[in-house]
Order: C-alpha cells, then sequence, then structure tokens
C-alpha cells in the first residue's frame, strides 16, 4: 500500500507593505486546516530606520500599544484573523485555519488612526510562500485501484458515498440522502475511476448507459432498470446477477462499476432503482 496520504498544496503571494489592509487569504476547504508560511525579502514600516526582513526591526522588537499587534517587532508581518484578533507570522509560522476563514497578512504598523496608521510612508514588498497539507481521504480508494483490486475500490467508494450524509459503511442509502452528497465528492470519484479504468467505470459512464436506455433523472421503469442491467453486465437471462458473482475486473462490460452503493440501497433501503435518484444528482453536480 501507498505511503502517500497527504495532499501537499502550495501557492505564493506578496504583502505590500504600504498597504493597511494587507494581503487576504482564504482556505477554501469546509475543514480546519494548518498551513505554513514562509517570508522572504525585505521592506521598511519607516524609512529613517532602514529596511528589514518580516520578522520585524530588530532595534525595536517590541511594538507599542498603538500598533496593530503590540508587543510583537515593529514593522513584523502579522495576520488579522476572522475575530479581528491578530497573530505574529514574522518569517515563518504555521497557523490552523478555520473551515472558509479569510485572514489577511498586513505591517505591524502604527495603528491608532485606524486603516490608515503609520502605512503611508512604507516601503518595500515580502513575499510570501504557503503550504498546506491535507489528509487525502481519496488515498484508500487510490491505492486499491492502482493494485487492480476492483472490488475492494468498490467497497471503499460506497464508504466515502455513505460517510458524505453520515451513515457508516453497513448501511444503505434513503431515498431523500442522494441528494445530499456533495457534488465535489462525485466529481472526484467519478474522475478517478474514469482514470483507473481507461474510461469505462464511473458515474458518468453510467449516466450515459441510464440515458441511451430511455431513463431520465425521474425514472422508476422496471423495464428501463432491466435494460440498464443488461447493458452494464449486471442482468441476464432475466435476472439479476449477485453481488459477489460481479465481474471485479477490466473485462467487464462498460458501465460494470461502480455498484455496491447502489446494489445496496436498493435491497436494503427498499426503493427500486436508486440509480435514477444518482442520475439526479448527477445532473444537478452538471456531471457527464
Amino acid at each position: 500500500m501507498s505511503n502517500i496520504n497527504q495532499l501537499i498544496i502550495e501557492g505564493c503571494f506578496n504583502v505590500e507593505s504600504a498597504t493597511p489592509k494587507g494581503t487576504y487569504f482564504q482556505n477554501l476547504s469546509d475543514q480546519s486546516v494548518r498551513v505554513k508560511f514562509s517570508a522572504a525579502g525585505q521592506w521598511t514600516y519607516n524609512p529613517n530606520v532602514g529596511f528589514h526582513s518580516a520578522a520585524g526591526h530588530p532595534n525595536y522588537p517590541k511594538g507599542t500599544e498603538n500598533y496593530k499587534l503590540p508587543g510583537s517587532p515593529e514593522g513584523s508581518l502579522i495576520v488579522r484573523r476572522a475575530n479581528g484578533s491578530f497573530q505574529y507570522v514574522g518569517t515563518e509560522a504555521t497557523i490552523e485555519l478555520n473551515p472558509m476563514e479569510i485572514v489577511s497578512f498586513v505591517c505591524n504598523d502604527d495603528g491608532v488612526w485606524g486603516e490608515v496608521g503609520g502605512h503611508y510612508d512604507n516601503q518595500g514588498c515580502i513575499s510570501v510562500i504557503w503550504a498546506l497539507q491535507m489528509q487525502d481521504k481519496y488515498a484508500q480508494l487510490r491505492d486499491f485501484l492502482t493494485a487492480e483490486k476492483w472490488q475492494e475500490a468498490d467497497e471503499e467508494t460506497a464508504r466515502l458515498m455513505l460517510k458524505s450524509v453520515g451513515r457508516d459503511f453497513e448501511g444503505s442509502f434513503e431515498r431523500d440522502e442522494l441528494s445530499k452528497i456533495p457534488c465535489s465528492l462525485l466529481k472526484d470519484l467519478d474522475k478517478i475511476w474514469l482514470f483507473a479504468s481507461q474510461g469505462r467505470f464511473g458515474f458518468s459512464v453510467q449516466k450515459e448507459i441510464w440515458e441511451s436506455v430511455g431513463g431520465s433523472p425521474q425514472t422508476e421503469d422496471t423495464a428501463i432498470a432491466e435494460g440498464f442491467g443488461n447493458r452494464i453486465g449486471q442482468y441476464t437471462n432475466g435476472n439479476w446477477v449477485y453481488y459477489d458473482d460481479l465481474t471485479f475486473n477490466l473485462s467487464a462490460p462498460i458501465g460494470h462499476l461502480p455498484a455496491l452503493w447502489w446494489r445496496r440501497s436498493w435491497v436494503n433501503a427498499g426503493f427500486a432503482y436508486p440509480i435514477d435518484s444518482l442520475v439526479q444528482r448527477l445532473s444537478t453536480c452538471k456531471i457527464s
């Protein structure tokens, strides 16, 4: 199994010392993340004292009460959090950002006059490199697909889908829950399956087949469901193939997988052919 279970995302931005509102940065994730910020370059909050790094001027290590962050070096790089408080960054800091939080990086200067402060005579720019590590929730799925363990990958797909609506792996979907699966999750899963199977398996493939046999986003017709099952190799000779007897390799018919999530929901939740509910969600999410 691969040891790669984290996604490393990085980028950079500049902070002008003369900009009192600073440079904005947002955590676009729906979860808290730890971001490492590394600052390089020189600027000054006062031309009379010379240029210095983002750590602040070495001769003025503690800003007075008039500064945005009193007690931190004058001219240092600081960040304004969403709650209005300030935090020291300097040349390097790791900060935990709340879901969707927007922060602003700014020079620690005199703030007694509000946003204007003493920034009018500031000079220079600091370059900030940011990097965050997020757990790759698809790592297990990628490992299974890379190893061509198609049934295990199918089970992992069902687990991720069920987890997204608050159900455990042994559960099944109720009708209205399929409309609550995040579009981002469905898009990611579809792309991963398409890539691993060279375009043979995935939700978008199944959606195309469903529509080709006369299905629509709101179709619960036995004949259409059986036609769909026949096309993907799961309904033969008037019977649905047992899940454990499906073909878990690339020789399976196009659209054969993923299957566990809807086969279990069909049996356990008591409503006919939940694939139509997923097709409706895929249409809403513009996945095709």
